[in-house]
């Protein structure tokens, strides 16, 4: 993070933004082999059968979307576990679409997946049996409006799936815990400059449970579930 230092002091001086397209892509690379590790451990193995019926949904035959796909790296395990299902990657950054899709070419996936530009308060391209966010919902100026937009995309049953980092219902219980501390750090650093637009709703990481509730349920959804938790990340699910 200090590749961008004095580019964040300047964005929260000046209160401009700092997207993620402006970063550094050492820092961009970085963090995403990090979450890599994490995907490959949980995503199909643990958090998709931990819902009810989406691991023999996807088997079948879906069509899913993943928001702010970004190199599209869950978005990619997802297909390949699942060939029978149709990908599609969204993001408003050209250059990782493009390395997400020369990605999916690499490993024969170009027939089954998908990456577009759109914003994600206004994607298209549904009805999708199933729409992801992965650690990316925070990040957007707007997650409101993105989760409005998931709710009009989907299918009449289907789902949207959250992962999103781990966090404290409160400021205080997090006082003192080294997962809270590192988090709001990075929040600070990484993820409020990117999502600060104009107009915004910028969140930040530590966004408690019950708050992603109630935005879901503000946007039409319905059965929230908290499905898996571990030490860094939380895997919500809501039906449409």
């Amino acid at each position: 993070m200090d590749l961008d230092l004095d580019r964040v002091e300047t964005a929260f001086r000046t209160d401009r933004c700092m997207p993620w397209s402006d970063r550094s892509e050492r820092l961009s690379s970085t963090l995403s082999r990090c979450l890599l590790r994490l995907y490959r451990t949980e995503l199909v193995a643990c958090w998709i059968p931990a819902v009810d019926g989406l691991a023999k949904r996807l088997a079948n035959g879906a069509r899913v979307a993943d928001i702010g796909c970004g190199l599209g790296e869950p978005l990619l395990l997802v297909a390949q576990a699942f060939p029978a299902t149709q990908a599609v990657g969204i993001d408003s950054h050209q250059k990782s679409l493009d390395e997400a899709a020369s990605r999916a070419g690499n490993l024969g996936l170009s027939s089954q997946t998908e990456f577009r530009r759109e914003d994600a308060a206004a994607f298209a391209g549904g009805p999708y049996d199933v729409v992801f966010f992965f650690n990316a919902l925070h990040d957007l100026p707007n997650p409101s409006a993105a989760l409005a937009r998931a709710h009009h995309q989907l299918a009449e049953d289907g789902i949207v799936f959250i992962v999103e980092p781990m966090a404290k219902e409160h400021v205080t219980l997090a006082v003192g815990d080294p997962v809270s501390r590192i988090a709001y750090g990075s929040s600070s650093m990484l993820c409020t400059p990117g999502a600060a637009q104009r107009p915004n709703s910028a969140m930040g990481n530590q966004v408690p449970t019950s708050t992603w509730h109630r935005l879901l349920d503000a946007a039409g959804f319905q059965n929230f579930q908290l499905t898996a938790t571990t030490a860094f990340s939380r895997v919500m699910v809501a039906q449409r």
